[in-house]
């Protein structure tokens, strides 16, 4: 058991407000953004944002305040706490069902991409249960092993899940890419909102390899409920390495741009040899954390 399914373990037996208060206000406020440097990162990258889209710069704290609050959320749901469980069952709407099922009478395969925005934990365990898996890599699939068997199959270890996405695209079904984390030894960088950043390319990696569409999805969080959409498909044909990853990177700005709320990142995010050293340390403890 990994400490993340163990501290999994102790959530899901709190009832629900006691579970919001302690991951919400002990966890991520008072212990992940308690450092100050942290904290000063997190809005950092939201007054990047705002200030591109010409708003104030004193908008990022209410900003970050609400973004917080989604990622609170989006622990629970990775805990499995069942009041999540049940949001995510009864109030997503999967608004991108139809363009994902069209795409899939092509017959290639989907690689769905997304960043760490909104309730995506939400979204992705509702779309797992229409009939339509999802393959997901994760930094160790055994970080889910709380998780109902349906839901767990379906996650891959990054470092041995190419062989095994490649083969569900070929076989038509849908493989998910997390746009803003880079899982990969090698990374390429890419401008975003202004200035080159990490955007992780895992996506375009696998578009050109299998010849897939790539579907950029949000799940957009609306009052309680989770609206889960999708930006246009983009095709590999005829482009290159760079191209693809800097549509995919266009896409997350124009929908980071309209919700800045909704993104979940909270380390300074164009730091790109600290990002490096982050990941390079997010792998080395990802067997045993």
């Amino acid at each position: 058991m990994t400490a993340f399914s163990a501290w999994s373990h102790l959530v899901r037996r709190l009832p629900e407000p006691a579970a919001r208060f302690v991951v919400g206000s002990v966890f991520v406020r008072g212990m992940m953004l308690a450092w100050p440097p942290n904290r000063r990162a997190a809005r950092g990258n939201f007054e990047r944002i705002l200030a591109r889209l010409g708003r104030p710069p004193e908008e990022a704290r209410a900003v970050l305040e609400t973004s917080l609050d989604l990622y609170a959320r989006f622990l629970l749901i990775m805990a499995a706490h069942p009041a999540e469980v049940r949001a995510a069952r009864e109030r997503t709407d999967l608004a991108l069902l139809p363009r994902l099922r069209e795409l899939g009478t092509e017959k290639k395969g989907v690689i769905l991409v997304t960043p760490n925005y909104g309730l995506l934990g939400h979204a992705l365990w509702a779309i797992n249960e229409t009939g339509i898996p999802i393959l997901l890599p994760i930094l160790n699939r055994d970080f889910l092993t709380h998780f109902p068997r349906h839901h767990y199959d379906r996650v891959l270890t990054v470092g041995s899940s190419a062989a095994a996405s490649l083969r569900a695209l070929a076989a038509g079904e849908v493989v998910a890419a997390i746009a803003d984390i880079n899982f990969l030894p090698k990374r390429l960088t890419t401008e975003f909102f202004g200035a080159p950043a990490p955007i992780g390319d895992a996506a375009a990696r696998l578009s050109l390899a299998s010849g897939a569409p790539i579907l950029p999805a949000y799940a957009t969080a609306e009052g309680d409920r989770c609206r889960f959409e999708c930006d246009e498909p983009i095709r590999p044909d005829g482009k290159d390495l760079a191209v693809l990853h800097a549509a995919v990177a266009r896409s997350m700005e124009r929908f980071i741009g309209a919700h800045p709320e909704q993104w979940m990142v909270y380390e300074d995010f164009w730091d790109i040899r600290g990002m490096d050293l982050k990941y390079r340390i997010a792998r080395a403890l990802a067997r045993w954390s």
